[in-house]
Formats: structure tokens, C-alpha cells, sequence
């Protein structure tokens, strides 16, 4: 019998895409400060298209959205997407808009997450999918 997990659904972009955690302090403490101006990074493990970011809040988003700018490597502004004001341990996939050419990264390049520091409390573990092109 054939795995009925498997090819089911290729509009999800789940076949030739991963997950890779942005790490922002250390990669023991990856969760990056939304209340601030802080960024993040992760590295494109292979030529690909940043197609999606999700979020798990580690300490939850206060009075407003947070603003999250997404740069490749030469800085240019891939997207920006926001965390709705929510409570700790929710979260979501923030998709991105696939129409920007600047979505495609090099293997190796590094991708920056850089929160505006809209809410005044807030944390969040972020990861970003790369779908391999």
C-alpha cells in the first residue's frame, strides 16, 4: 500500500521545501525578542524560494502587531509580514508573497528577520521554509 501521506497535496509546498529554525540570540535560545528591533537569522541550506515563516509565541505579543521584515543576503526586502496580537504558546505560517523575485536565495545565504518593535512584550520562535527551485 502506498504511503497516503506522501504527494497528496503538492499545492502545499511541502514536497522539496524545508523547515530551518532562524536562530536570533544563540542557537540554544532561539526565540527572538519581537518588543525590540532585533533580528534573526537562517541560513538557505540550498538554492531555493523563502516561501513561508511561522511563529510560536514564547511570550505573548502585548497592545499591538509586530512587524517582521524578511532580507536575503544583499539586504533587499523580500517581505513584510505580521504577528497579530495573540497569547503565549499560539502561532501561525505567515506566507509570502511569491511574486517578489527577491524571494529566491542562494544556498548559503543567510535570510534576516527584523522585528519592528511594535508590542511592547513579545517573543517567538520563527522558522523559515525554503522550497528548493
Amino acid at each position: 500500500m502506498a504511503n497516503p501521506m506522501y504527494g497528496q497535496n503538492k499545492a502545499d509546498k511541502a514536497v522539496g521545501s524545508v523547515w530551518v529554525t532562524a536562530n536570533a540570540a544563540s542557537a540554544t535560545q532561539p526565540a527572538l525578542v519581537i518588543s525590540g528591533a532585533n533580528v534573526a537569522h537562517a541560513i538557505a541550506p540550498f538554492a531555493a524560494k523563502v516561501v513561508g515563516i511561522t511563529y510560536n509565541l514564547s511570550v505573548a505579543t502585548t497592545d499591538a502587531s509586530s512587524a517582521l521584515t524578511i532580507d536575503d543576503g544583499a539586504g533587499n526586502v523580500i517581505d513584510i509580514v505580521n504577528i497579530p496580537v495573540a497569547a503565549i504558546n499560539t502561532g501561525g505560517v505567515l506566507l509570502i508573497d511569491d511574486g517578489d523575485a527577491d524571494a529566491t536565495v542562494a544556498a548559503g545565504e543567510s535570510v534576516s528577520i527584523t522585528s519592528d518593535g511594535g508590542c511592547t512584550a513579545g517573543a517567538a520562535v520563527l522558522t523559515v521554509q525554503f522550497e528548493r527551485i
